[in-house]
């Protein structure tokens, strides 16, 4: 009650779940105020702690010291990291991919004029895992002189996030 969280849609009448908080996990400060909330479809479903901190208060954690992949080409770098050491069952988590592109690069997003191809990222993995839609950043408008095509883009260092649940 003191925290505002309980289920207000369940009346005491409708069942043995009336006056309990909804399911989910809730980020509190230092002042007692719930500053976050994370609910799934799932209710079993739980985001991981790290996780819940990075976006719940917004802190940096460093990516490098979880399970991660970098490669490369000719002016830019893809770095690839879960945000786990180890992703246990209902646990929801998310890889962080993140595109460093040199100053003069810059690569495609929506909308996007035909003919071109977007910047996307497709997640795959072991059976027992499931991977949300990635979610992009805004892109910036860019015009190419002699080009009528209107493009949106990213540029310098992009971070793509791709929510990942183990369902076993």
């Amino acid at each position: 009650r003191d925290f505002g969280i309980l289920n207000t849609l369940v009346q005491p009448h409708e069942t043995e779940y009336y006056d309990i908080p909804y399911p989910g996990s809730y980020l509190v400060d230092e002042s007692g105020t719930v500053v976050a909330k994370f609910f799934n479809r799932q209710y079993q479903v739980r985001e991981s702690a790290p996780s819940m901190i990075r976006m719940g208060f917004n802190l940096p954690i460093d990516l490098a010291s979880f399970s991660h992949a970098e490669a490369g080409a000719t002016g830019v770098t893809v770095h690839a990291s879960l945000m786990e050491r180890e992703l246990h069952p209902r646990q929801r988590s998310f890889i962080y991919v993140t595109l460093e592109l040199d100053e003069a690069l810059h690569v495609y997003g929506d909308p996007i004029p035909d003919g071109y191809i977007k910047t996307s990222v497709v997640a795959t993995g072991t059976e027992g895992l499931e991977f949300g839609e990635p979610q992009f950043p805004p892109t910036k408008p860019f015009k190419i002189e002699g080009i009528d095509d209107e493009f949106y883009t990213f540029d310098g260092q992009v971070e793509i996030v791709v929510p990942v649940v183990s369902t076993i």
